[in-house]
């Protein structure tokens, strides 16, 4: 029987929820989950953590024999990818990625929760609503293209990745969109999958617009989409947190159990925006 996971062994275990549920949300998607790695393929060609990338599950794999299988996967592809890598967890791993020469294009803290927040009231002026139809949902896609352009991230590719409405409002999956005076303004979602004591879930796609930041609209998004996720019976929630949200997170409750870095490779000149 598996021992249960601790610390960066969860918010893996709850980073893979993730991955497995977003990828199918973008058309012509691709999942491949084989000898200790998943490998989520995307639309577009731009590779992120979420698309074009791939996720050990286990820090028992050569890392020479990692890069050889990624390098292979996505070269058939002509793509090019991103490698997650948990420092302190895989340390061969990462060794040989730098020893390949390939860059660190993003760090963030993994950050896990074990219990549900407390409820507080929203802010003044700002409503949060369940997203139910594709009316919400075009309004969430909104808020996420305009909020991740500033990262780098073209809005085109934010909106292929919820190409496929029908899987993106599932159940298990909780979105939700802040509004002020009527207008969206910061959203957020969770997913969560599986059964029993291995149910767990991730939060993710937490933005705000330039400009209305500053008002807890993320904030409120965030609570409401954590708890939800409780709600659905997670036992356990994490999120990959950006330099923007990492204090307003810790702030919360959620703790830093680890830190992730992205190592970019394969055919960069193919990648298309």
């Amino acid at each position: 029987m598996r021992q249960e996971p601790v610390g960066i062994e969860l918010a893996i275990d709850c980073l893979a929820v993730s991955l497995r549920q977003m990828v199918t949300w973008q058309t012509g998607h691709r999942l491949v989950e084989e000898g200790g790695l998943l490998f989520a393929v995307g639309t577009k060609r731009f590779p992120t953590g979420y698309a074009n990338s791939v996720l050990p599950l286990s820090s028992d794999i050569e890392a020479g024999e990692v890069l050889e299988r990624v390098a292979g996967f996505y070269g058939r592809l002509g793509r090019p990818y991103i490698l997650w890598v948990v420092s302190g967890l895989h340390y061969e791993l990462e060794e040989a990625a730098l020893e390949a020469a390939m860059p660190v294009v993003s760090e963030m803290p993994a950050m896990l929760l074990r219990e549900a927040l407390p409820g507080v009231p929203v802010p003044a002026g700002i409503e949060v609503e369940a997203v139910v139809d594709e009316e919400g949902l075009a309004d969430y896609v909104d808020v996420a293209a305009e909020a991740y352009e500033e990262t780098g991230l073209p809005p085109q590719v934010v909106r292929s990745y919820f190409g496929s409405k029908g899987a993106v409002l599932a159940a298990g999956n909780h979105l939700v969109v802040a509004r002020v005076e009527d207008a969206p303004v910061a959203a957020a979602l969770s997913v969560t999958d599986g059964t029993g004591s291995s149910q767990y879930g991730g939060v993710c796609w937490v933005g705000t617009k330039p400009g209305q930041r500053g008002r807890g609209a993320g904030e409120a998004c965030t609570r409401a989409v954590t708890n939800a996720a409780f709600d659905n019976g997670a036992r356990f929630v994490a999120l990959e947190a950006s330099p923007m949200g990492e204090p307003v997170y810790r702030r919360m409750g959620y703790v830093e159990v680890g830190r992730y870095r992205w190592y970019l490779g394969g055919a960069l000149d193919k990648s298309d925006l």
